[in-house]
Parts: structure tokens; C-alpha cells; sequence
């Protein structure tokens, strides 16, 4: 799946096309988006489809989205690194298993 209306448990149809879900509640945020139902969902769409730029950290796998000082700061209180290493772990013991046989 790869559109957000595809999914079954999404609130996605319900915003962006108006269709029932009676699992949601009134949402007062939704309401500001337009006078009515069609301006509202358009603009649900349109929100959907648009890029945002603070979603390309995560796109880049980063654990934490922040600048290197909140990093660090994080780092500090979990005492482990706060972003992915890249790549597969290493084998134990420094060697390449046989896959040979």
C-alpha cells in the first residue's frame, strides 16, 4: 500500500473524502481548515501530497530529529548513540560465514 487512504485503520478517507467513520470524533483542528466539508477536505489532500522539509532526516533513518546539539544533549541522557549505524552489524569473532555449502 501506498497511498494513505489504503490503509484500514486510517482517518485518511474520512478527512480527505468525506467518507463515515463513526471511530472518529469531532476534530476541532480539522473544523479550522475550511467553512465547509469540501474546502476542508481539499485542503486535507493537498497537506497529504506537499513535502516537508523536516521529514528528511527521518527519510535519511536519523533516530532522532534535532540539530547536533540536541543530539548530543539526548545522547547524554540515554548514554547510547541517537542516530542508525549504517550497514549491517559485524559478524562475531571477525569472520564472513560460508554460505558455500
Amino acid at each position: 500500500m501506498t497511498e494513505p487512504c489504503q490503509y484500514a485503520w486510517s482517518s485518511c478517507r474520512a478527512y480527505a473524502s468525506g467518507a463515515a467513520d463513526p471511530l472518529l470524533a469531532e476534530n476541532s483542528y480539522y473544523l479550522e481548515w475550511g467553512v465547509d466539508d469540501g474546502s476542508r477536505q481539499r485542503r486535507w489532500r493537498d497537506f497529504l501530497i506537499q513535502e516537508d522539509p523536516k521529514e528528511q532526516p527521518i527519510r535519511r533513518a536519523d533516530w532522532v530529529v534535532g540539530d547536533e546539539t540536541f543530539q548530543k544533549r539526548l545522547q547524554g541522557y540515554q548514554g547510547r548513540a541517537v542516530q542508525r549505524r549504517r550497514g549491517r552489524p559485524p559478524k562475531r569473532g571477525g569472520q564472513a560465514a560460508d554460505i558455500s555449502s
